[in-house]
């Protein structure tokens, strides 16, 4: 019969676990209890430490809201970005690729998403100027390069209102 492993001290275990398992278990409590259902005790209970450990690492639940829009911003603008880079190119192809990509990440990541970009979180308010809205632009450049990437500033400039139209190379 295999002995049963020795559960680690609450020091031991504290050091363990990291930020990156700490925002993991915070999803995985989200797509179980929704985003009012988030609480830092049954994150820590997910972690398998004390509340307090969990202090370690996040402030507040909303400093660990806050990093966990943050992470879902720059990832979804990273996989935008990758799948325009990867489409060549043409304008059309681009856009297409970033959309598709966009909502790809949003059904494979659907608790992240609805997090950043779904229904405001009772409670919580991000920070202004903080690492919320540092992403978000992130977000919205990933967009605009996809959408004017391989345009000249002086050609963007001299189009006539509505001259770019799907099908047109522009």
């Amino acid at each position: 019969m295999v002995a049963a492993p020795t559960p680690l001290p609450p020091p031991a275990r504290r050091r363990a676990v990291d930020a990156a398992q700490v925002k993991a278990a915070a999803l995985e409590q989200l797509a179980d209890g929704g985003a009012e259902g988030l609480a830092l005790r049954a994150v820590a209970r997910r972690v398998g430490v004390s509340v307090q450990a969990l202090y370690h690492y996040f402030d507040s639940r909303d400093a660990l809201v806050t990093a966990l829009v943050a992470d879902a911003f720059t990832a979804l603008a990273a996989a935008v970005t990758r799948a325009a880079d990867d489409a060549g190119p043409a304008v059309r192809e681009r856009v297409v690729a970033a959309g598709l990509a966009y909502r790809t990440w949003a059904v494979e990541h659907r608790s992240a998403f609805l997090l950043a970009l779904g229904t405001p979180l009772p409670g919580y308010a991000a920070p202004e100027h903080g690492p919320t809205t540092a992403a978000a632009r992130a977000m919205s450049r990933a967009f605009a390069q996809a959408v004017f990437a391989g345009w000249r500033p002086a050609e963007l400039a001299s189009l006539p209102a509505g001259a770019v139209r799907p099908g047109t190379g522009g």
